[in-house]
């Protein structure tokens, strides 16, 4: 499989030759899918906790008489059908990550490399020094190129505080 080379200015700079072993499989779904689903999996937090009725604030006591009230048998105030109990079978703490296999890892990066180089999103630059792929006039590079979506380069901006408040409340660092 044959690509073609491109400067940062857009021209075309000659060809290179990709094997076939990574870039011309004919790109399976659910390989990549494992794999995404594998990925954002390992990412979850994972810190969801309600209390149990070991963890509720309240006596453990017997909260009236077995007999002669006329009312059910109840014991603990704790259980989860008194308002203020705990909650039965609730969310703890725990990993959300499973296995892959390191083969199936690969096959899916290979796959999605595939899956890029068939709809025309991978581009082969010449040479990029960090400074001319990150300076001040990489946006209008890009632009001269008329790329645009994922084959645009992107570079991580420190955060600013104004950027958090406009996400939201559950996004501020306290």
């Amino acid at each position: 499989m044959e690509l073609k080379v491109t400067t940062l200015e857009g021209k075309a700079a000659g060809s290179v030759q990709l094997s076939d072993e990574i870039f011309g499989l004919e790109p399976r779904k659910d390989i990549i899918q494992r794999c995404v689903n594998w990925q954002l999996a390992k990412r979850q937090a994972g810190t969801h906790k309600t209390q149990g009725r070991a963890d509720v604030w309240r006596t453990g006591k017997k909260m009236y008489k077995q007999k002669g009230t006329g009312g059910a048998r109840h014991g603990s105030a704790r259980v989860p059908q008194f308002r203020g109990g705990g909650r039965a079978f609730g969310p703890v703490v725990r990993s959300h990550a499973f296995a892959l296999p390191k083969k199936v890892r690969a096959l899916a990066l290979r796959h999605a490399l595939s899956a890029k180089v068939k709809d025309g999103g991978l581009i082969v630059i010449e040479s990029a020094t960090g400074r001319a792929l990150f300076g001040s006039r990489s946006d209008q590079r890009a632009d001269h190129r008329r790329c645009c979506g994922p084959q645009r380069f992107c570079r991580r901006r420190p955060q600013h505080s104004e950027h958090r408040r406009a996400a939201g409340p559950g996004h501020q660092r306290l």
